[in-house]
């Protein structure tokens, strides 16, 4: 270990006395323009995701593919003995392409789906335990293709937003500080507090925005509400299980289901509202320029030190 302490040493006060001013002052330079660089690159992914992330298109759309999903349901188990069902599911799904439609300000540029109808895995009629797609559904199938479904997706998904919202307040934190210690340290770290302070803004700009907390809320309340209707399904014997019961089970659920939709959508709504990243890469570029006039006023003042000792 000493050894590698001693070569370490020499290669730095080599490299000290080898390497000229310039190579130093060419470098600070050089970061100068990453600095700026990352600062304009900023802004116009700021300007990019405003014009086409912030308009909440992809809300609407997946607003319109829950609602069509909760009518194909309704289709497929309380009304499958109904004669006008299929009149009933048509005219629900021209209301909700219009929708679609006025919601997107009448511009309505989708890719065409190419892949298997209905989509796999959830929908793969090639495997007997699987959902087909088409088929009525008994209250047992309901309540395995859907509502235990569901649930299982709620669950995972709740855990990934948990550790999702942990690392992002871990990196929040964690830029705050390294920001604080560098200014601290001042003199040539000044350019990196900027750096600090852009990532800073940036990550909370992004908390904003996915809006984690409100996420995990909602899904918790979906994952105890289908909880409790499955174990009212599951305690029911085989003979009390009966249409009234399977159609109970079907309305609880779907409304549940879309409730959670409605207030997720809202709350994404909300927050892109809410949040302008504009202002966002407005403060970047501001804490940016106050570093560098900083390091500046810095770089000024040890000059006239030196012209001082000099004379």
């Amino acid at each position: 270990m000493d050894c590698y302490l001693w070569f370490a040493g020499n290669i730095v006060c080599y490299s000290h006395r080898a390497l000229p001013r310039e190579f130093f002052r060419t470098g600070r330079v050089h970061l100068k323009d990453i600095v700026s660089h990352f600062t304009h690159h900023a802004s116009l992914l700021a300007a990019f995701a405003n014009k086409f992330f912030s308009t909440g298109d992809w809300l609407i759309a997946r607003a319109g593919a829950e609602e069509t999903l909760k009518d194909i349901y309704m289709y497929r188990t309380i009304l499958q003995d109904n004669p006008n069902r299929r009149a009933w599911l048509e005219k629900r799904l021209n209301r909700i392409q219009r929708s679609v439609y006025r919601g997107m300000n009448g511009e309505l540029v989708m890719e065409a789906y190419k892949g298997e109808v209905p989509p796999p895995p959830r929908f793969d009629g090639k495997i007997p335990a699987n959902d087909s797609g088409f088929h009525d559904l008994n209250g047992d199938e309901y309540y395995k293709f859907r509502l235990e479904n569901e649930l299982n997706w709620h669950i995972k998904k709740v855990n990934q937003k948990q550790k999702e919202r942990t690392r992002l307040q871990l990196l929040i934190l964690g830029s705050g500080a390294a920001g604080a210690i560098l200014a601290a340290l001042g003199g040539a770290f000044t350019l990196w507090v900027a750096l600090a302070a852009s990532l800073t803004t940036t990550l909370l700009g992004w908390q904003e925005l996915k809006n984690l907390d409100l996420v995990v809320r909602n899904y918790s309340k979906v994952i105890m509400e289908l909880s409790i209707i499955s174990d009212h399904w599951k305690n029911l014997e085989a003979e009390e299980r009966t249409r009234s019961e399977f159609y109970k089970m079907v309305n609880s659920a779907e409304d549940i289901l879309w409730s959670r939709n409605v207030e997720y959508i809202k709350a994404m709504q909300e927050a892109l509202k809410d949040s302008s990243l504009d202002e966002e890469a407005s403060l970047i570029n501001r804490v940016i320029q106050e570093q560098r006039d900083a390091d500046r006023r810095f770089k000024k003042s040890m000059e006239d030190a030196v012209v001082g000792q000099v004379t």
